[in-house]
């Protein structure tokens, strides 16, 4: 168990179990293996090619993670999120900023979520397991980077002022009423695979590349 007021962390080549509160601190972490529970109030969280079932939260701050793989949730209020090399099961969420994901591996459920910034995310690798890239007010985009599908694909946009763009057809279109703003639903099958795909937006372009 570690806290600081305004202290930064810094942790290599260790594996143990760790719970850690900071003020306004930063985090970094290389070469981890364990789990750990990270909190701070305006600091960075940065995990560098670590194994690690990791829980981080930040009010302001940003979160980086590369060429590590587990079980993530990473959570901030108005920073940035940004994977490179990541894998596992990832849930990565942004109240007001972006998420970029390069080069992700989808092995369990995972969520890219952001509230009014973009969501992009490029695949190392067919996903295994259900996966949604979703923007409220921004662009959210997923490149399958020439790896193929087998399974579901919803795609979302608020009905004013939000896009579908795909390089195919689609096999179902609804309009769903709510409120003032219904929602278009298009929907495209890949065999019979029982995986989800979701590409969301409110207000922004919902886009899929092959």
């Amino acid at each position: 168990r570690s806290n600081s007021a305004s202290g930064n962390v810094q942790v290599e080549d260790v594996n143990l179990e760790l719970y850690s509160n900071t003020g306004s601190g930063n985090y970094s972490f290389e070469n981890f293996q364990g789990s750990m529970q990270l909190n701070t109030g305006s600091g960075n969280i940065m995990i560098i090619e670590s194994q690690a079932n990791a829980n981080c939260n930040t009010g302001s701050g940003n979160i980086k993670i590369a060429g590590s793989d587990g079980k993530l949730g990473l959570n901030t209020g108005s920073g940035r999120i940004s994977l490179d090399g990541a894998a596992g099961s990832i849930n990565a969420n942004t109240g007001s900023g972006q998420v970029t994901g390069k080069n992700v591996t989808v092995t369990g459920h995972s969520s890219f979520n952001a509230g009014s910034g973009n969501v992009s995310l490029s695949l190392a690798a067919q996903p295994s397991a259900d996966l949604s890239v979703n923007a409220g007010s921004g662009n959210s985009s997923l490149d399958m980077n020439g790896f193929k599908f087998k399974g579901e694909l919803v795609m979302q946009c608020g009905q004013k002022g939000g896009n579908i763009s795909a390089p195919f057809s689609f096999d179902t279109k609804e309009v769903i009423p709510q409120g003032r703003n219904g929602t278009i639903r298009k929907t495209k099958r890949f065999g019979n695979a029982g995986t989800t795909i979701q590409v969301s937006t409110g207000s922004g372009t919902a886009k899929v590349s092959k």
